[in-house]
């Protein structure tokens, strides 16, 4: 079955019913060719390992707090609070209590933000974007 995203014009509750069940889900909210938006649920505790984008992104806190290491600097962020970060900056999340975080991507061909060349479509080379999801 394929996700549903929402379309333009919908309004979408982005807390789940119940943040502090265990069954509460990251989700992809919207995903268009150049944006994506997620909810992404973290349990205390939980560690993402270092990553970047190849776009810019936000990182909204709607509930509980994290640590995000990002050039070289760690920074809490707690409820309401949002960080941005440009494109290319790597980046690692640890849950400090369970967290619900609202994040945004702007989605670049990798192939275009690392200079490789493009096939004769003006995308590059089979290379996904991140967050896209590939063989669906």
């Amino acid at each position: 079955m394929a996700t549903e995203y929402a379309r333009s014009g919908d309004v979408v509750d982005v807390l789940p019913a119940d943040s502090g069940s265990a069954d509460a889900r990251s989700i992809a909210l919207v995903h268009e060719d150049r944006l994506e938006v997620m909810r992404l649920m973290l349990p205390a505790g939980k560690h993402m390992p270092e990553h970047l984008t190849f776009g810019p992104i936000t990182m909204h806190c709607l509930a509980g707090s994290v640590d995000i290491v990002a050039g070289g600097a760690r920074r809490r962020l707690s409820n309401g609070q949002l960080m941005y970060l440009e494109a290319g900056v790597p980046h690692a999340v640890q849950a400090i209590e369970a967290a619900c975080l609202l994040v945004t991507m702007v989605l670049v061909d990798a192939a275009v933000a690392t200079g490789a060349p493009e096939n004769a479509s003006g995308q590059g080379a089979d290379t996904p974007r991140h967050g896209e999801r590939t063989g669906d």
